[in-house]
């Protein structure tokens, strides 16, 4: 074959393959442009985080302060400016609320010029809302452990006025350790001073289960949990104290009806929040997630480690002095300090219990978690009549059985994206 045929079948060759590829290139760009549900990375403000391909059940929202949320079907993100930002505390609503509505709009008005009162009270009591609590992947570590059998383990943590530190776990070499089964730890139920046949006749009589069961039941719910966390980047807190409306479990700013509920009733009811919706799941808090949001509430600086420690400044505790809604109409009073005037004061009714647009984490009502202690379960962050420097602290934590119920008890729930 002659040199200048060889030339040409090689030119023709070159341009096939370049043609091939540049085609191959095209295809890649159109694909990737036109799919919406294709997994994309978000790189904004440091923040680094995967977005799950959006469905029918969840779709993505921007935040003002330019960070993406999940908000699952069902739920609508808030209008109100001062709710629409992840490091301040970014809120859903659930409900399909049309904030386009002019009585949505005109709503939004006042509350974003100051004149919010009466028509905001009223519109946040109608709803149950949810605050956005981000996770990336490397803060998600000080969530959980696993240990050499590879069970997952919650790090729960003790705090002082200047840093937080394990309790009751250590890690070592990327194994996770329980210290004592009979002190706190999560998940599970331990056993404690009292015998085991007295739990389990209470356990059987209040939620139709025998240990083991309940065991791995929460076991099962911590996984999904950290799972759900993981894949979707964070987790919805409840943004006021659980309380009860008809006998079923709310989460709405200026509901009274916040204790006198045992960890049983409030476990069963809270997990029927979500209703018919099969693309959430709602739970009791669990006690890792309490600590992680303590530390999101530092880390964003709404708090610091001395106002965590000793949270008087800002909670519902026996020397708290501040104003607060007493009811719908935004009628105001002060509550004063010292121990005539502790009392409950309803969800979520002063902004002086507010920390990134979550209510009453520190006083009010001790918080059950699903956090063990022994055979017990944990509460968190102190009640009203709380008089202690240790007890007057969002970080504060004791536990009671299951059956207890008593006017200083509520719980928080969570919402997790499945």
């Amino acid at each position: 074959m002659s040199t200048a045929k060889k030339t040409k079948k090689h030119l023709s060759k070159g341009l096939f393959l370049a043609n091939l590829m540049f085609l191959t290139i095209l295809i890649i760009i159109i694909l990737v442009i036109n799919s919406n549900s294709a997994e994309k990375a978000i790189f904004k403000s440091n923040n680094v985080s995967k977005l799950v391909p959006e469905t029918t059940n969840i779709s993505y929202v921007e935040s003002s302060d330019g960070k993406m949320v999940p908000i699952p079907k069902g739920y609508t993100a808030s209008k109100i400016a001062e709710e629409t930002s992840v490091n301040g505390g970014f809120v859903i609503y659930e409900g399909d609320i049309n904030w386009d509505s002019t009585e949505m709009q005109t709503i939004i008005n006042l509350a974003n010029t100051g004149s919010k009162e009466k028509e905001l009270l009223q519109l946040q009591s109608s709803y149950n809302q949810y605050v956005w609590i981000p996770v990336d992947e490397e803060k998600i570590k000080t969530i959980y452990g696993v240990d050499e059998n590879g069970k997952l383990w919650g790090k729960i943590y003790s705090y002082n006025s200047f840093e937080r530190v394990p309790q009751n776990w250590s890690e070592r070499n990327g194994n996770f350790s329980i210290s004592v089964m009979t002190n706190y730890f999560e998940p599970g139920l331990g056993y404690g001073a009292n015998t085991a046949i007295v739990n389990e006749i209470t356990l059987q009589t209040m939620l139709n289960q025998n240990r083991e069961e309940l065991i791995r039941e929460l076991e099962l719910n911590y996984y999904e949990a950290i799972k759900s966390i993981k894949k979707y980047g964070g987790f919805y807190i409840g943004r006021y104290e659980t309380g009860m409306l008809e006998g079923k479990s709310v989460i709405r700013r200026m509901n009274e009806d916040l204790s006198k509920q045992n960890w049983a009733d409030l476990y069963q009811k809270t997990k029927k929040m979500q209703g018919e919706k099969e693309n959430v799941k709602t739970s009791m808090i669990w006690s890792s997630l309490w600590d992680y949001t303590i530390q999101w509430l530092i880390d964003t600086g709404a708090k610091t480690y001395e106002t965590v420690y000793s949270s008087d400044s800002w909670g519902n505790y026996r020397s708290s002095k501040f104003q607060y809604y007493t009811d719908k109409q935004a009628n105001i009073t002060t509550k004063s300090s010292g121990s005539l005037n502790a009392k409950v004061i309803p969800a979520g009714s002063s902004d002086y219990t507010k920390a990134n647009n979550i209510y009453d984490m520190a006083g009010n009502v001790n918080e059950l978690t699903l956090g063990s202690y022994g055979q017990y379960f944990s509460f968190r962050g102190g009640y009203y009549n709380s008089s202690t420097t240790t007890e007057k602290s969002c970080a504060f934590r004791s536990y009671q059985s299951i059956s207890d119920s008593t006017e200083r008890t509520g719980s928080r729930a969570i919402l997790l994206l499945k």
